[in-house]
């Protein structure tokens, strides 16, 4: 990627005309660290060398100074919905076809003040352009989300974007909102569904294609949400996007110009459009490889609803190598032809779900992991790095008593994760007992 001009003014020099007290002003601005954000430099390894994403992420810059992860994130959303017709199809060993759609949702996770908003603002005026009717009613009930999808110029596609995630917790509880999660968790499977309505007939969406971005502090997360949301799968299908503020430059305005050329190169290739996006099995394996290796292997290791959630980076992968694939489509292809992935497509997927990974793991640790919770996973990977781990080696390792770790282990031993093993040593006293993973 270039150096765009926003980007020559992240480190100040006197020669550019920004002194040294400012430059001191800037950097005495005290930065939240937290563990699930992600850096631009790791950002910058996952951008493609060429086609729209690639020349968004040089445009957005020009913008807003906010974190690149969030400008990613709104990127490939927007991709998602004005791709929605198109279906990626992994070549498995034996020549059959894994097929699944590339919606997406998305959560900008980060502090107030990271300018989540403004990151986004350019994909959203860059989708209003291409498709107008792709924004769904958001008041939060199922009979405006289902409705506004059934409509014949919908055709079952369509973004829900929450500039403030919190409203769509908050809402879901109301009493004319019951049962949207569950509604939102069937639409996410691609469809058919079906509402009853009040004069007692149906209404009915062939092939449903919902994608949703929104923005939400951790701390409100962590407020409008349960366990029971990671349980029922509905926040392990999202992508957490985090990240924090990290420069404190003034916002550059958008330019309309360079969005309408956005615009019209996705109304020309993709917007409408059904073209297959074919990912051959040696490629597929590349994300099947890593997944197996540093997921399925290791889910012993995790909550319940942590591993749910990481199990699905998985099919993410084949979402986003497919929407990286269709960012560099240049010509015209026949409906049903097909187009297919190349490498550079999948590592580029792999790089991010391998963030993606990260974010989700600390975040269900600050959000979705009760003390309770994060104490025992902290146990099962102190146990598989100590041969022979006793309760009061435990307790020293958690700073908790050893009657506290002796009932993590016990509840660890009643669900498999863990083998408890007395031995004897010696012909008095008690046998010793130590606890391994199985």
């Amino acid at each position: 990627m270039q150096e765009s001009p926003s980007e020559q003014t992240l480190d100040p020099t006197p020669e550019s005309g920004t002194t040294q007290a400012t430059k001191g002003v800037l950097q005495d601005i005290p930065r939240p660290l937290e563990s699930w954000h992600v850096e631009d430099a790791e950002v910058l390894a996952c951008i493609p060398k060429s086609g729209i994403i690639h020349d968004y992420m040089e445009y957005c810059p020009t913008t807003c100074d906010g974190p690149l992860w969030f400008q990613l994130a709104g990127i490939l959303t927007t991709l998602s919905v004005v791709a929605a017709k198109c279906d990626y199809r992994v070549e498995s060993e034996d020549g059959r076809y894994e097929i699944g759609g590339l919606h997406m949702w998305s959560a900008n996770v980060g502090y107030t003040g990271t300018r989540k908003s403004q990151c986004i603002a350019p994909a959203i005026s860059i989708l209003r352009a291409t498709n107008s009717k792709a924004f769904l009613a958001t008041d939060g009930s199922i009979e405006a989300i289902h409705d506004t999808l059934a409509s014949p110029d919908r055709g079952g596609i369509g973004l829900l974007h929450r500039d403030e995630m919190s409203t769509l917790f908050a809402q879901a509880k109301r009493s004319y909102s019951t049962g949207l999660i569950g509604w939102m968790l069937e639409a996410y499977t691609g469809g058919p569904t079906e509402r009853v309505t009040k004069a007692g007939g149906s209404v009915e969406i062939p092939r449903v294609r919902l994608s949703v971005l929104g923005n939400i502090p951790p701390s409100t997360l962590q407020q409008n949400t349960s366990r029971e949301d990671w349980r029922t799968g509905f926040l392990p299908r999202f992508c957490f996007w985090g990240a924090r503020r990290t420069r404190y430059m003034p916002v550059a305005p958008s330019d309309p110009r360079i969005e309408a050329i956005f615009a019209t190169y996705l109304k020309r290739f993709l917007q409408g459009r059904e073209i297959p996006v074919i990912i051959p099995h040696a490629l597929a394996k590349i994300i099947l490889d890593w997944h197996r290796k540093d997921i399925d292997a290791k889910g012993h290791l995790m909550p319940d609803e942590l591993y749910s959630a990481l199990l699905r980076l998985r099919s993410k992968g084949f979402q986003l190598a497919s929407l990286f694939a269709l960012s560099r489509l240049n010509h015209l292809v026949a409906d049903g032809k097909g187009i297919l992935v190349e490498r550079e497509d999948v590592e580029n997927a792999l790089a991010v779900i391998k963030l993606l990974r990260r974010s989700t793991s600390e975040l269900f640790t600050f959000v979705g992991g009760t003390e309770e919770a994060t104490q025992e996973r902290r146990a099962l990977i102190f146990i598989a790095a100590t041969p022979m781990a006793t309760t009061s080696l435990l307790a020293a390792d958690l700073g908790i008593s050893v009657k506290a770790s002796t009932a993590i282990c016990q509840t660890l031993a009643s669900q498999g994760l863990i083998e408890r093993m007395a031995v004897q040593s010696g012909t008095r006293g008690r046998p010793k007992v130590f606890y391994v993973i199985p």
